[in-house]
């Protein structure tokens, strides 16, 4: 799968212990760009990566696009690493809640993508102008960069972390030499803005950023694009089962009649659908037999085997607006859901989702007059969700992530400040 999110976007790392998680939202990277598209985030695990990483998400392989970003993974994760736009890394020491000393990146324009390696040892930091920066966890400083070429979208590294695999803006493939800095072979790829690997990296599927109808396979042992496959949708979500064989599709469009397919990737024959309707993204759960189908102010459970779709669990749109982003646990156990649009009306609200058991509390409200909820949101198996918040109308003054109990909204400690600039992305990891 893709290093340890989401995903999210959530994008996982592994060695004999792969760090927990991963963004998975390369997703997120594409609500940078397209900033109205709602955001899902979610958190990863362990053993794998989502759009992510983690025993707790094993299609993490899949980037979501979306709203909804799954972030940490539920093997004890002990470090958080935020991308700023003051354009830095900041470590956040999740045991005691505390910023570390910020990692300045010296490649040239904000960063648009972050992975970590299987061994846990280097987080690789794409920036939009065509860098990419090793980061070593073990003494968080940043190495050389990697001059790549300009306008990055994300990057993905290939199961052995020998290579990365770089998407432009210009929908471009690149393979690069993590070791020596070397660049590959480009292979042009039409629309494509996202990738999304099988887990042996043999494959590569290559899809919009801003959604069409359209996969674009790629031999990456060849460097050859394959025959592009069409769908009667829009691809919203695109998730690879552990065993490669096998991908689950979202497919949506403007009916908001939304379906869920698996699609056998060696025929491409489908299976009935799983119709969804009013859904816009979905993220997927633990022990590859659960989604979640995220509409405007719901959120639906999905058993992938049966393929029955339970009870939505209805979700108080903080601020009586629609929901703009939600941050799930890796666990699929907890939700949260958030508005991140300029009201003037003060103070950060949240709505805390119980998917175990169907219920939701909220709006609940936090306080910070003047600031709102930014996607770098994330939960943690352990209960915990960090609530990402900037300042209305400003890009300057440092962000601040709020611990809060996500059974209750309850803070759990004093808010973490960013040193400098606000929060963008989030990885978790041990």
């Amino acid at each position: 799968m893709d290093e340890t999110s989401l995903r999210a976007q959530l994008e996982v790392a592994v060695s004999d212990e792969p760090p927990i998680g991963n963004l998975v939202s390369n997703s997120l990277r594409y609500g940078h760009r397209l900033r109205r598209r709602r955001r899902i985030q979610a958190a990863a695990g362990a053993t794998l990566a989502i759009a992510v990483i983690a025993a707790a998400f094993p299609l993490a392989n899949g980037a979501l696009t979306g709203k909804v970003r799954v972030q940490d993974a539920s093997a004890g994760p002990s470090m958080a690493y935020v991308t700023t736009s003051a354009n830095s890394v900041v470590p956040i020491d999740l045991r005691t809640d505390t910023a570390l000393a910020p990692i300045k990146l010296t490649a040239r324009g904000q960063p648009v993508d972050m992975v970590i390696s299987r061994n846990g040892k280097t987080i690789y930091v794409a920036s939009e102008d065509g860098d990419i920066t090793p980061i070593s966890t073990a003494t968080r400083t940043a190495g050389r960069p990697i001059r790549v070429t300009n306008y990055l979208y994300q990057i993905v590294l290939a199961p052995d972390g020998r290579y990365a695999y770089a998407v432009t803006q210009s929908c471009n493939l690149i393979r690069v030499n993590l070791a020596t800095g070397a660049i590959g072979k480009t292979l042009r790829l039409r629309t494509v803005g996202r990738l999304v690997m099988d887990p042996d990296g043999r494959t590569a599927y290559g899809l919009s950023p801003a959604a069409t109808n359209t996969v674009w396979p790629v031999d990456l042992v060849t460097d050859r694009p394959l025959a592009a496959h069409a769908f009667p949708q829009l691809v919203a979500n695109f998730a690879v089962t552990p065993d490669g064989k096998s991908a689950w599709v979202f497919l949506s469009s403007s009916a908001r009649q939304s379906r869920l397919v698996k699609v056998n990737l060696v025929t491409w024959a489908q299976s009935a659908p799983i119709r969804l309707p009013g859904a816009d993204q979905v993220a997927f759960g633990p022990g590859d037999a659960t989604a979640f189908a995220f509409g405007d102010d719901d959120i639906t459970p999905v058993n992938l085997s049966t393929g029955s779709v339970g009870t939505a669990v209805k979700v108080q749109a903080p601020l009586a607006q629609t929901v703009d982003g939600f941050a799930l646990s890796p666990n699929g156990h907890t939700a949260i859901a958030y508005n991140g649009a300029a009201v003037s009306s003060g103070g950060v609200r949240i709505t805390l989702v119980n998917l175990a058991d169907g219920t939701a509390l909220g709006p609940v409200y936090l306080g910070y007059r003047g600031w709102l909820p930014a996607s770098s949101t994330f939960v943690l198996d352990s209960g915990v969700a960090y609530v990402s918040i900037v300042r209305e109308g400003t890009g300057t003054q440092a962000g601040k992530l709020i611990p809060v109990q996500a059974a209750t909204g309850k803070p759990t400690g004093r808010p973490i400040t960013m040193p400098s600039g606000q929060p963008e992305e989030a990885l978790v990891t041990r």
